[in-house]
């Protein structure tokens, strides 16, 4: 038998299934309260050993550096061409733009709309700006020069294996506080 259960909900003492972002929007997590000792269970966050690492995490971990209210920064999504980027901001998209009504009621936050969403991949132009200040930008390796003036919070590397070596250690690496990068690999089976 399965039981849904949304939200934050105790099932035993000291056992509780806790809404955190995540690899899917308002995922549970299992947290355990044993004496003076807490352990969490993060589910398919960090689905191997290999996640540990905080660079290797689902996209979808771009979101609480998006809803960072206190500290909002400019994001960057950067793929091989601008169609991969495009795939990337898609799912940013598609959770804080086009159903946003839903999202907030899964976080019990009501997030206000983008003062600003561009979604136009063939031109080059990708760009969502909320009222809060977060930014998230999506570019293509091909017109990389746009963005190594700037200085950005999070960015993920779509498609990384495709990506050229020079974007990373030429361009970003200096420039991102933190990366993401899918763990999908290449054409050829190879992980970054």
């Amino acid at each position: 038998r399965v039981e849904q259960l949304e939200g934050n909900t105790t099932l035993a003492n000291g056992i509780e299934l806790v809404t955190q972002f995540g690899h899917t929007i308002a995922m549970q997590i299992v947290k355990i309260t044993a004496e003076d000792r807490t352990f969490l269970y993060p589910c398919d966050t960090i689905p191997s050993i290999a996640h540990l690492r905080i660079s290797w995490v689902p996209a979808y971990d771009i979101l609480p550096d998006i809803l960072d209210f206190e500290n909002p920064e400019k994001h960057l999504i950067v793929g091989p061409d601008y169609d991969k980027a495009a795939k990337e901001f898609g799912y940013v998209a598609d959770a804080l733009v086009h159903r946003r009504a839903e999202f907030s009621a899964r976080l019990g936050v009501e997030l206000p709309e983008p003062i600003e969403y561009t979604y136009k991949p063939h031109q080059g132009r990708m760009r969502i700006v909320w009222p809060w200040g977060a930014e998230l930008h999506g570019k293509s390796a091909v017109h990389f020069s746009a963005v190594l003036g700037e200085s950005w919070g999070a960015c993920i590397l779509s498609e990384a294996c495709e990506l050229p070596a020079e974007v990373f250690y030429r361009g970003l690496r200096t420039r991102c506080r933190r990366f993401i990068i899918p763990t999908t690999p290449g054409l050829k089976g190879m992980w970054v």
